[in-house]
Order: C-alpha cells, then structure tokens, then sequence
C-alpha cells in the first residue's frame, strides 16, 4: 500500500467522491451522473487499482478514506493534506 502523498490522478478522485457520495456501485450510474462513457469510469478506477495497489472499488474507497485521501461523510475530522 502507498505511503506519503496521494498517488491517485485528481480525474479518479473526483470519480471517489462522487461514487461515495451516492454510494454507487455501477459504472454505468457513475456514467451517467458525471455525463461520461461507462468505459471512462472503467479506465479511471483502472488507473486508480493500479496507482494504490489494489483489485477493487471498496478496495479503493477504504484505503482513500483510511489515508485522508478522500473525506469519509459518515466520520468527523478534517480531511489530512496531501
């Protein structure tokens, strides 16, 4: 697991924050919201899988919220720096 600043492009930070947020699961209900293809939500987690050094979304999300990468709603605190 990465150490230090955030390794994750802004492009799947934002696509984090948004799946988060609606706690969505599908692609194609990320698609839609951000008005993007299903294959561009695809290849973003894809980059982000292999920037953190992880296989899944929840993967991706715990580790985000665990590092201060990403704000988790359901937790008090500020967000840490990256």
């Amino acid at each position: 697991m990465p150490e230090g600043p955030c390794p994750l492009p802004p492009a799947v930070l934002a696509l984090l924050a948004v799946a988060a947020e609606m706690g969505a699961t599908r692609s194609a209900a990320l698609a839609d919201r951000l008005g993007v293809s299903v294959h561009t939500v695809r290849a973003a987690f894809k980059r982000g899988f292999a920037a953190a050094g992880v296989h899944s979304r929840s993967e991706l999300l715990m580790l985000a919220w665990r590092e201060g990468w990403l704000s988790d709603p359901h937790r008090e605190g500020p967000k840490r720096q990256m």
